[in-house]
């Protein structure tokens, strides 16, 4: 807690002890006003409420591939709203549904402004939350740039004058605010790319 110091560990139980390392993995967390903590990892998904008690559980694996398997499923958490996040595993895009505690896999219809997206992992995006409801998403290997605006239900595509390779944006990559529209996207190695979006067009 950034306001009062306190801190305290948040931990992912799996009943084989021996194998409970492969469920603390993480990938990304975000809060809430309702001081819930939502925590993507490689494993699955989880739901903490206000008192730290996991309510909600999703394991990408079965009990069967724990011993073996190599856990890669979470990407990016990204807040849609205040209802809903949007998940990137690896097999495609998930909502979460906080106040029902449901889990859904996206297909087809179900989201208009994410259905050019769906096609993963066979066309590799990456995600970035702008700000809450503000989602950047690059097409790599290729010179698109998409920003999509839940709350005006636009995605507006855009063309960079540069290739973003996978050399260049990958899992290692981060979006830092600059103050208002402005914003700085680091590669994946080395350097760094300043990026403007206009608000009112979306470009």
């Amino acid at each position: 807690n950034t306001k009062t110091g306190e801190k305290r560990n948040l931990f992912i139980p799996w009943g084989d002890r021996q194998y409970q390392y492969k469920f603390n993995n993480l990938a990304q967390t975000v809060g809430d006003d309702d001081k819930n903590i939502y925590v993507l990892n490689r494993s699955g998904f989880y739901h903490f409420d206000k008192n730290y008690r996991l309510v909600y559980r999703f394991d990408y694996y079965q009990s069967e591939e724990i011993p073996s398997a190599y856990f890669i499923f979470g990407r990016e958490l990204l807040r849609i709203d205040n209802r809903r996040l949007l998940i990137v595993g690896s097999d495609g895009l998930y909502i979460y549904y906080k106040a029902e505690k449901k889990l859904k896999k996206i297909k087809a219809g179900d989201e208009p402004l994410l259905t050019g997206f769906l096609n993963l992992p066979t066309s590799e995006y990456r995600f970035f939350e702008t700000a809450p409801g503000l989602l950047l998403t690059i097409k790599r290997n290729t010179d698109s740039i998409f920003f999509t605006d839940f709350e005006r239900k636009e995605t507006t595509a855009s063309k960079s004058p540069v290739l973003f390779s996978e050399q260049e944006v990958s899992w290692k990559s981060r979006l830092f605010p600059a103050g208002g529209t402005s914003f700085y996207l680091t590669g994946q190695y080395s350097g760094f790319y300043r990026l403007y979006i206009n608000r009112q067009t979306g470009a």
